[in-house]
């Protein structure tokens, strides 16, 4: 695992040629948390066979730190394909984390062990609810 401090853009912009795949968007729902889980996963694993567990985790931490308030709201995610792989966004409107005193601190926790893989770049944006994963191509 990669954590960097870059932007979308700066990570796409290394990354030759892009293509925005789609964008779906998805309802905070607790009713319907495991059927947008395996849309989610399915939509990973078909697009070249990624290991789809750092967005799950990352979609799953919306669903737990989402308050009463969140619920019914959406969550965005989107995909980019380019020459090296592909890049996963899903930002949504909760408070975030401070994603800036878990680098400096290196104390990154349990939540952070699905990142734990090689081939990954991890950057967060915002207020720490937005997330940026490269997955690289293998070979």
């Amino acid at each position: 695992m990669v954590i960097v401090t870059k932007t979308l853009t700066d990570m796409l912009s290394r990354l030759g040629k892009v293509q925005k795949l789609d964008q779906q968007v998805l309802e905070l729902d607790s009713d319907r948390r495991t059927d947008c889980l395996l849309k989610i996963e399915a939509t990973i694993k078909n697009y070249g066979g990624y290991n789809p567990a750092p967005v799950l985790r990352a979609v799953e931490n919306i669903f737990d730190h989402a308050t009463a308030q969140d619920l019914g709201t959406a969550f965005i995610f989107d995909r980019f394909v380019c020459e090296n792989g592909l890049v996963c966004r899903i930002w949504d409107a909760g408070e975030g984390f401070d994603f800036r005193g878990v680098q400096k601190s290196g104390d990154y926790g349990e939540g952070f062990k699905e990142y734990n893989e090689p081939g990954f770049e991890v950057s967060f944006e915002g207020l720490g609810n937005i997330i940026n994963i490269f997955y690289q191509k293998a070979g």
